[in-house]
C-alpha cells in the first residue's frame, strides 16, 4: 500500500505577554540598577510621596495604503502609532514592586502537518 501523503514538521509560534517575566526579573531591583541597566527612563512620575513609576517607551508608526482596486489613486491612507512600554513602580524604600508592560514574547512549538504529495 503506498501514501499519498508525507508528514512534515513546521515551527510555529504562538504569542504571550512578557509582563511575567519582567515582574519575575526586576522585582526587588532599585531604583539605580533599573537604570543602570536600562538607562535613563523616558520620564518619570511621582507618585504616592516619594514613590514613582520610570517609564521607559517608544513609539512605533506604521502606514497602510488604501483599498483602490481600479488605480485611480482615491482613498486615504491611515496611520496607526502604537505605544510600547516598560513601566517600574518604585516603592519610597527605592525598591521596584511591579513591572507593566505590553510588550510580547514569542513562543516556539513545533507541530506536525499532513501534505500531499500532489501538493
Amino acid at each position: 500500500m503506498v501514501s499519498c501523503y508525507t508528514y512534515e514538521t513546521v515551527t510555529k509560534y504562538r504569542y504571550e505577554s512578557a509582563q511575567d517575566d519582567y515582574n519575575r526579573r526586576y522585582r526587588g531591583y532599585t531604583r539605580s540598577q533599573i537604570i543602570n541597566e536600562l538607562g535613563a527612563p523616558d520620564r518619570v512620575v511621582p507618585i504616592d510621596g516619594s514613590s514613582v513609576i520610570l517609564i521607559y517607551e517608544k513609539y512605533t508608526s506604521s502606514i497602510s495604503r488604501p483599498i483602490d482596486p481600479l488605480g485611480l489613486g482615491i482613498g486615504s491612507y491611515t496611520e496607526t502609532r502604537n505605544r510600547i512600554f516598560e513601566e517600574y513602580y518604585i516603592d519610597s524604600s527605592s525598591k521596584c514592586y511591579n513591572v507593566r508592560t505590553n510588550k510580547i514574547k514569542e513562543i516556539p512549538y513545533q507541530e506536525t502537518i499532513k501534505k500531499s504529495v500532489f501538493d
